[in-house]
């Protein structure tokens, strides 16, 4: 019988130490059109679990990419010159968005 090799980048990872951001609304988001619990669901039902059993978590914590180096500078390019055409049309569009809670920020 041959058996798949277990997935076992980062097996049974888990949250271990609180991280300054755990309470922060903006680093709190997970951005995914996923969802976690129809992937546990559906790696159940296809008896498939066993072999990916952290992307449940993954998808509901993020992926761990390693530690990276800090963020020395950002860049921010202008808008396009035709933003000044409209610019009460953006305005709007912003203040209606913020409030829906769908933009996070400011960030510098």
């Amino acid at each position: 019988m041959n058996v798949p090799m277990p997935h076992i980048y980062y097996d049974n990872l888990q949250i271990e130490e609180p991280s300054p951001y755990d309470n922060d609304r903006d680093y709190a988001k997970i951005h995914t059109p996923y969802s976690a619990l129809k992937f546990q669901s559906f790696l159940e039902h296809a008896q498939l679990l066993s072999h990916y059993p952290e992307l449940p978590f993954k998808l509901t914590h993020s992926f761990p990419i390693s530690n990276l180096a800090p963020l020395t500078h950002t860049f921010a390019p202008p808008n396009l010159p035709s933003a000044n055409l409209h610019v009460d049309t953006i305005c709007a569009y912003i203040i209606k968005e913020l409030q829906l809670g769908h933009f996070s920020g400011p960030f510098t």
